[in-house]
């Protein structure tokens, strides 16, 4: 049972409008077309529907629509039927899964989602919707560099992030060497990259903002910036066991995320964004938190979950899908219908094509459910015995005689990345000595 609860995870993507004929199917590629109705609009976007297991990592594209953006009536009638055909074969979809792009939030208007009730019935059946975590953090990041964000007394600016950048990248140790120009400043493209928004909200941006001397004020930004760092791990976790203080571990009846999430959604309550509209994004992160925490009970009431990796409910295998689509044609980011269909038939005949290095998610590391690619075979006999560890004798003695000499800030740098060099070396040499 425990292997039948799924997710529907579903997006756009921009096509570029051509009347493309197929002489062997005698029909022409590029109008409006729902599966239910063609129409003589030319389309120029294209729906994909894939539905993804939430014990397990396995994918299965199951649907795909094109037509027009700002027509919003076909994507609603394909997902309730695409629920409806599943549960029929014995899978039971418990989450609808979306960014907040303009139509997928006349979904969720349409089906009443609101933060109190973040999912629909259908035929008795509860769904949760949930906003793709990694979208509603990059969402946050842009808001935040436009303008300040209060919560309650206490205001949290982007300029705290961005004189922390000033004042330390002229240093030759780096607090956070992972921070650069394109996390800092505006960028057409850097803002569309969630590993920026990642690398900004981080426990190490947050150290070192509080041990740099900045503003009084910039204590609030720091704290923000390792709840949203928690926020994130606990939206995004990738494995089964403890292994270190974050979040990034399963959730468990044993383990502190509830407790941590429904604590979030009073905080997301109190967020007020400095002049003008507040953002849908506060009300996104409302609705995926509460859609998680109910998801979480349903499952462990209903099918038996014990544990349950949050990473398996964001639309990342759907991105890497565009991504390989997009690089079968010359790296194309606006395929024709054709184009589209003829990638997607590709990816489902055996995932032929790698990710691109460039890409703007994780690899998900999810296998298709059906594919016609023969599945390869290992060779377990012919695998290298693991050697056994040998004993390291590291109290040789070591002279330096050359250390320069070192400001407070550089010498905090230099004690922080020794006990990081220390720790991964006994992580991956296992001396028992030391």
């Amino acid at each position: 049972m425990i292997n039948r609860a799924c997710t529907l995870i579903f997006d756009e993507v921009s096509l570029k409008r051509n009347l493309q004929y197929d002489s062997k199917q005698d029909l022409v590629h590029g109008y409006a077309d729902t599966g239910y109705e063609r129409r003589n609009n030319v389309a120029n976007t294209a729906l994909l529907v894939l539905v993804s297991g939430i014990a397990k990592k396995w994918i299965q594209p199951v649907a795909f629509m094109t037509g027009e953006a700002g027509v919003h009536s076909g994507p609603l009638l394909i997902l309730k039927r695409l629920i409806r055909d599943l549960k029929e074969f014995g899978l039971f979809v418990k989450a609808l899964i979306c960014d907040q792009g303009g139509s997928n939030g006349v979904v969720a208007k349409t089906l009443g989602i609101s933060p109190e009730r973040p999912f629909f019935t259908i035929d008795g059946m509860k769904v949760y919707f949930i906003f793709d975590p990694p979208h509603l953090l990059k969402c946050t990041r842009n808001n935040l560099q436009k303008r300040n964000l209060k919560i309650g007394t206490k205001v949290v600016s982007w300029e705290h992030i961005k004189q922390l950048y000033v004042s330390t990248h002229h240093l030759k140790l780096k607090y956070v060497p992972k921070l650069t120009d394109r996390h800092i400043n505006e960028t057409p493209f850097g803002n569309m990259k969630v590993k920026y928004a990642a690398q900004v909200f981080s426990r190490s941006v947050c150290l070192a903002m509080q041990v740099n001397e900045l503003l009084p004020t910039a204590v609030d930004t720091a704290e923000f910036v390792e709840r949203m760092d928690v926020l994130f791990d606990t939206a995004n976790s990738s494995c089964v066991r403890i292994r270190e203080r974050k979040m990034r571990h399963a959730m468990s009846p044993s383990t502190e995320h509830v407790q941590f999430l429904n604590s979030c959604f009073s905080w997301f309550q109190s967020w007020k964004f400095e002049s003008g509209c507040q953002p849908r994004t506060v009300r996104g992160w409302q609705v995926a938190v509460r859609a998680i925490v109910l998801l979480w009970a349903e499952l462990q009431a209903s099918f038996g979950f014990q544990c349950l990796l949050t990473c398996n409910l964001n639309q990342d295998p759907l991105e890497n899908l565009f991504g390989i689509v997009r690089q079968q044609h010359g790296c194309n980011e606006t395929p024709n219908a054709y184009q589209f269909a003829a990638g997607l038939k590709h990816i489902v005949v055996g995932k032929l094509f790698k990710l691109p290095n460039n890409s703007n998610c994780e690899q998900d590391k999810s296998v298709l459910l059906k594919s016609l690619k023969r599945p390869p075979l290992s060779d377990v006999a012919g695998q290298s015995q693991s050697t056994a560890g040998t004993s390291l004798d590291v109290r040789e003695h070591l002279s330096v005689t050359d250390l320069p000499s070192l400001d407070v800030l550089e010498a905090n740098i230099v004690f922080y990345m020794s006990g990081y060099l220390v720790h991964a070396f006994l992580k991956s040499k296992a001396c028992y000595s030391c």
